[in-house]
């Protein structure tokens, strides 16, 4: 492939990876900010899928020189352009494995959970109802067929992909057109369908980069609500909240929601039946403190977090949950040498945050009953624990649980998840571009 080729691969790459890594703000006075994602990922996005589809691939590969479709008016039409450029990434797909096709779109899926009230899109001059209705089904088809590893290079899986391009060609129209105005666009049912579009055309734009031999792609990126549910207590973080904290500094990973999303499809948690008492732990937590405690609240009021002679701001994760808006009060807080702990009450109960400035195994000396055990990012080398949790260590942290057993989070790091549980724990694949990122979740001795 010609150097001209290449270049441009790798400047509409590196800016497809740079919008889906970015949370966009408007400034309006000094200080304060608004969020104008994703409209304005979507944007970027379509410009970037009309430069894509402008080549004509096909010819571009077959000459090695870079061949861009006809654009008189005897030149294909745009529609027919975007046909072109789906079948060149189909013909690349089928000599490809599966999940290729499944890695672009499999992070779709984790945006249809809930109601689906908010998928009935508002008529117009180019939109139907009926329109948006098949766009919806496709798009539940690929997301769902993705997630199983079942998407294959089919002609009724491009036809899908082609039937939802169509529908997300008229949005854009309507987009550029100024169609809508701008208190609809801020309708909360209009931007959840506005970060569909946006990933979808996302997805699209990452299956080219993944067919050109591209291994980081921008869908992987995506971020979902965060339904925090609670007995009878429910709170959501929306999408653009959830982009704000994972692009601030040490608060949530690119891959935290749609692993929340993961986990609440498993039957072992029932965050509707659970009680909100037991205690969770995490060794060599560093500054990994906001995923625990969002995804804990439904089953414990303590949470142990364990980090060896470092004093990691507990506070800081305890406000941002507060100022999702759920519901809280004040936080008493108490400390000595090696603990910090802080008290307060959260979605309808007590909860208790320590932070304990000493080895993990210190907690074994505790006696403490343990109802989660939440675990990632350890490791051998500098700056890890060099402890393995999840081998001999978990035998010990089980044989502690309390009577409805031990909940369990965890990436097996380092030394891998020992044998006897890896065929009772669900394993949750989890979306990293560039390469395979898996979890193990489940309940453990009831």
């Amino acid at each position: 492939m010609n150097y001209e080729i290449q270049n441009l691969i790798e400047t509409l790459h590196r800016t497809h990876l740079d919008n889906a890594m970015t949370c966009y703000q408007a400034m309006h006075g000094r200080r304060q900010t608004t969020s104008i994602s994703p409209i304005t990922n979507l944007i970027f996005e379509l410009f970037l899928y009309n430069s894509l589809y402008s080549v004509d691939w096909r010819a571009t590969c077959d000459r090695d020189q870079l061949t861009m479709h006809d654009t008189g008016k005897d030149g294909p039409s745009e529609t027919k352009k975007q046909r072109e450029l789906l079948k060149f990434c189909r013909e690349r797909c089928q000599r490809l494995p599966p999940s290729v096709l499944a890695n672009a779109f499999s992070p779709l899926a984790g945006h249809l959970s809930g109601d689906r009230d908010w998928m009935r899109v508002q008529s117009d001059e180019r939109i139907t109802v009926e329109l948006g209705e098949r766009f919806f089904r496709d798009i539940e088809q690929l997301a769902h067929r993705a997630l199983d590893g079942r998407l294959e290079a089919s002609k009724t899986t491009f036809e899908w992909i082609e039937n939802c391009t169509y529908f997300t060609y008229l949005v854009r129209n309507n987009i550029f057109h100024g169609q809508k105005r701008l208190g609809e666009i801020y309708d909360p049912s209009h931007m959840r369908r506005l970060s569909i579009y946006d990933l979808f055309v996302r997805c699209v734009n990452s299956m080219f980069f993944l067919v050109t031999e591209k291994n980081e792609y921008g869908s992987v990126y995506a971020q979902y609500p965060i339904r925090i549910c609670c007995g009878n207590e429910n709170q959501e973080i929306p999408t653009d909240v959830v982009s704000k904290l994972v692009y601030s500094r040490n608060t949530l990973r690119s891959h935290d929601s749609f692993l929340y999303w993961r986990l609440s499809q498993l039957a072992a948690f029932n965050p509707q039946q659970a009680t909100p008492k037991g205690l969770l732990f995490y060794p060599s937590s560093g500054y990994d403190l906001l995923l625990p405690l969002i995804i804990g609240l439904p089953y414990c009021d303590e949470f142990h977090f364990y980090e060896n002679g470092s004093r990691y701001d507990t506070r800081r994760a305890a406000a941002t949950l507060m100022s999702l808006g759920v519901r809280s009060s004040e936080i008493t807080e108490t400390h000595d040498e090696n603990e910090l702990a802080l008290e307060f009450n959260l979605l309808g109960g007590g909860r208790r945050i320590v932070l304990h400035m000493q080895d993990n195994l210190e907690f074994l000396q505790s006696g403490l009953p343990i109802r989660f055990y939440f675990h990632r990012g350890d490791s051998r080398g500098e700056g890890g624990s060099n402890q393995e949790w999840d081998g001999d260590l978990l035998e010990e942290l089980l044989s502690r649980s309390d009577d409805r057993g031990m909940l369990i989070l965890t990436d097996g790091e380092p030394g891998g998840l020992s044998s006897r549980y890896q065929g009772i724990l669900q394993k949750l694949k989890v979306p990293m571009s560039g390469r395979d990122y898996t979890y193990y979740a489940g309940l453990l001795g009831n």
